[in-house]
């Protein structure tokens, strides 16, 4: 039995800039509004396999963490950034970002892509559920635009 969830009509969104260094469009500074795709599947317990209130808690805690944020990876080989004082200072392909700390999201990955960050969003949300003996896997789309999206899938208690 699987669950799905709709972020665009479920409310699990937010927005957030990031750069992609590798590629030429998106290495510059820009922004999206995300929505996540989330699906569960697993063995119903009395009747379901998992609160919708309690995954939507659960991805709004992860997700809320990046709303409105500057999203970098801290797993980059391109991107390097040092933060202190208040102030990150983020450098990559010559270019030096300079911004309050508090607008600052740092997440561990390689890069802020949807791909990226549908791996980090199911890996969290995993961590989450993993004493949901039932939930037997997840996964996570992270949509730049209605349709537009990468998806991650984690297998759990098998």
């Amino acid at each position: 039995m699987q669950v799905k969830m709709d972020g665009w009509q479920a409310g699990l969104r937010f927005s957030a800039a990031h750069f992609i260094p590798s590629h030429n469009k998106c290495s510059r500074l820009h922004g999206h509004d995300y929505a996540i795709m989330v699906r569960i599947w697993g063995d119903p317990v009395d009747g379901i396999v998992v609160d919708y209130d309690d995954i939507s808690r659960d991805v709004m805690s992860i997700i809320g963490k990046m709303d409105h944020k500057l999203l970098i990876p801290t797993l980059s080989d391109i991107i390097s950034h040092k933060c202190s004082g208040g102030v990150c200072e983020i450098s990559y392909n010559n270019k030096l970002i300079s911004v309050s700390e508090s607008d600052v999201c740092l997440c561990e990955t390689r890069s802020s892509s949807s791909e990226d960050l549908s791996r980090y969003i199911s890996e969290q949300l995993a961590g989450k559920l993993k004493d949901m003996k039932n939930v037997k896997g997840l996964e996570i789309g992270v949509q730049e635009g209605p349709g537009q999206g990468a998806y991650s899938e984690v297998i759990m208690n098998d």
